[in-house]
């Protein structure tokens, strides 16, 4: 929805330029609502509410860019938050008249919206950091990029954020609560239902499962409830029975074959799962963003043997058509990405948007000037080396999807106008957003699809499985919460499978890159579900895990692409030889 414009307002220059910048923010406001409230319909309700009271205070509105765009957002956040609040209320209400034998497969959690209201009283450099980390589900390289700052600063403003909070919840009562407890409770407003722990009945006041405090008259109870909510939460999930899994010290090493799991059985209410035929061999592809190390020098030193292309992230599409690439990926241009790609036999890819430069995509959908631009502009990079094109589209709202599709369908027709074997791949967000695409008719127009499998952090970052959690997508479905949902989700809208890729990745479930991880990982215990390992308080994909992942969802996809090569060393380079070996 739109603004309305039978508003009695005199429509000046200054007006109609404002009202263009609100407009522009629109799907980051619906994101961030969809984000609190996990309802589309019920976003967008809340959204056009508060853009239309913001408009009639107008004058009032920050003047520059970056401070407007974190005062809508913030504005949108508490929207969502207090509409989340009186549908807690309205729930409890009806369910002390119904009392309905059979709770919603999913619900608020009282005690992490409490926790946001908690939230709110944070400096604001604070609470904007916890959002985008926590609500808009961000890594810390995609928070620092959208933010215009170092890694570093944005790791000390989330740690001082968490330490305030935690300190606000202890003065309300709680005892004591670890800072990753409190960071896992901002992810946890919405949970399925039907599931407690005996911690959690020992918390007090916890009725008919773990999400509805019964008599929530005070932060203490809320905290006690987060404390239980978070420290059952592993026993939701089945734990590994058998000995640790032995990790191999030379990952690149071959073993015997493995006998490949089936998809698991369908839980009730999901999807049927789809009968897939394995094709003749698997793809494997990469991303290269941030070399983290050593930067641009590290360009020598990458080892890109074994993939079919590698992906050069991400050059930025700006609302008139005009393609912007970060000073960072000059730099590695400068250096010779693209030829040192093509000098280990794969193709690169020039990428273009990702989860923080997806904001203009519409526009320039809709404006004829601004795509003719944005397919000269793709042209320039195809003929100066690049051998394809990664169309990375985050975030569309469901009305977009024919938007996405005849964008993708344009820059197919462009790309092979350049190159008659110019690569075409197309990039989506993961769970909610899966169902904002037309995937059959992306088919056709594209190489390859990649559907992420990693951001979840419910609690793995990836998991394979997820057994009892549910979430509902964009367009209403309720899908299983984890990776092989996703996946489903796609080939059950007829995609091909040999044309999906599954995202691994190279970071743990707290945003830090591999090369940072230190804990002993060789002979760590793979989880039986999630099929990663907890190493120092995250999950991560270790060599080991990482094949038994491929294994498990090698029925799903046709092949695997990793983010990012940035986030390990490549003088040693564990994880991607494990991906680049598998299977060979």
């Amino acid at each position: 929805m739109s603004l309305p414009l039978h508003y009695n307002y005199e429509k000046r220059g200054e007006d109609a330029a404002l009202l263009a910048r609100v407009e522009a923010l629109r799907p980051r406001l619906i994101a961030r609502a969809v984000a609190v409230l996990h309802d589309p319909a019920r976003a967008e309700d809340v959204v056009q509410e508060l853009t239309l009271k913001l408009w009639q205070h107008r004058a009032d509105l920050p003047a520059e860019e970056p401070a407007m765009q974190s005062y809508l957002l913030r504005a949108a956040t508490n929207a969502a938050i207090n509409e989340l609040r009186g549908l807690v209320r309205r729930r409890r209400t009806e369910k002390l008249a119904a009392r309905p034998e059979r709770k919603p497969e999913v619900e608020p959690n009282e005690a992490a919206l409490q926790a946001w209201e908690l939230a709110s009283r944070l400096p604001g450099d604070q609470r904007e950091v916890l959002e985008l980390r926590y609500l808009d589900g961000l890594s810390l390289r995609e928070t620092a990029a959208k933010l215009g700052m170092p890694e570093g600063t944005v790791s000390t403003r989330q740690r001082n954020g968490l330490q305030a909070l935690r300190a606000q919840l202890a003065a309300a009562g709680s005892g004591a609560l670890s800072v990753a407890m409190v960071a896992a409770a901002l992810g946890t407003l919405w949970k399925t239902g039907g599931v407690a722990g005996p911690a959690v009945a020992a918390a007090g006041g916890v009725a008919r499962g773990w999400l509805w405090p019964v008599g929530l008259g005070g932060a203490g109870v809320a905290v006690a409830v987060i404390a239980a909510v978070l420290l059952t939460r592993p026993a939701a999930v089945p734990q590994p029975q058998a000995a640790p899994v032995p990790v191999a010290s030379r990952p690149t090493e071959k073993t015997a074959p493995r006998p490949v799991p089936q998809p698991p059985a369908n839980e009730p209410g999901l999807p049927a799962a789809v009968p897939v035929a394995r094709a003749p061999g698997p793809v494997t592809g990469a991303y290269i963003e941030t070399l983290r190390l050593g930067g641009e020098t590290d360009v020598a030193r990458l080892d890109l043997r074994g993939f079919k292309f590698v992906v050069h992230g991400f050059v930025e599409p700006l609302a008139d058509g005009s393609l912007r690439p970060s000073e960072q990926f000059t730099r590695y241009c400068d250096a010779g990405l693209a030829k040192r790609v093509r000098e280990h036999g794969s193709v690169p890819v020039v990428g273009i948007g990702g989860a923080t430069f997806s904001a203009h995509f519409g526009a320039i959908t809709a404006s004829p000037a601004a795509m003719d631009r944005f397919l000269a502009d793709l042209g320039s990079y195809l003929r100066q080396g690049y051998g394809g094109v990664e169309i990375n589209w985050q975030y569309p709202t469901t009305s977009e999807s024919g938007a996405v599709t005849a964008l993708l369908s344009r820059v197919r027709d462009a790309a092979r106008s350049v190159d008659k074997d110019a690569l075409v791949l197309f990039s989506a967000g993961s769970g909610y957003w899966l169902d904002s695409y037309d995937w059959p008719a992306l088919a056709p127009l594209c190489d390859y699809a990649l559907v992420c499998g990693f951001n979840w952090n419910n609690p793995a970052g990836g998991p394979v499985r997820n057994p009892g959690a549910l979430m509902t997508t964009a367009g209403g479905k309720v899908i299983s919460a984890d990776v092989t949902g996703a996946l489903q989700v796609v080939l059950g809208q007829g995609f091909p499978r040999d044309k999906l890729l599954c995202g691994v990745a190279f970071f743990g479930s707290d945003g830090s890159g591999w090369q940072e991880q230190s804990a002993p990982w060789q002979n760590a215990a793979i989880h039986a579900e999630f099929l990663e390992v907890k190493l120092g308080g995250a999950w991560w994909n270790t060599p080991a895990s990482l094949h038994r992942k491929l294994d498990a969802l090698e029925p799903l996809a046709g092949g695997f692409c990793c983010f990012e090569l940035g986030h390990e060393d490549p003088a040693v380079a564990e994880l991607s030889r494990a991906l680049r070996g598998w299977r060979r």
